[in-house]
């Protein structure tokens, strides 16, 4: 047999039905352990939500002991003002 025949055959009923058990052993044995991954993962995300959710919450609070001195400090600063364009000198 040379290799052109090797890659040109096709399986037999048998070959598929082998391939086919073999491929449902491993999926079945990959279970528990992508269930486990699963789990990691939930627990990985809920951890970061409630970083999250205590951020916001000591921002909101630092805001509210802030917040009356802030506007005034806003009220005190200048407004920008539009700067005119110049406008470049022409050479005859």
């Amino acid at each position: 047999m040379t290799n052109e025949e090797t890659l040109e055959k096709e399986p037999t009923a048998e070959e598929i039905q082998e391939m086919r058990e073999r491929m449902q052993s491993y999926y079945e044995n990959q279970i528990p352990f992508l269930e486990k991954q699963l789990k990691y993962e939930n627990l990985l995300a809920d951890i970061e939500l409630a970083r999250a959710k205590r951020i916001e919450m000591t921002i909101r609070i630092a805001q509210m002991t802030m917040g009356p001195q802030q506007e005034e400090e806003q009220d005190m600063m200048p407004e920008p003002t539009q700067e005119k364009q110049r406008k470049l000198k022409k050479t005859e």
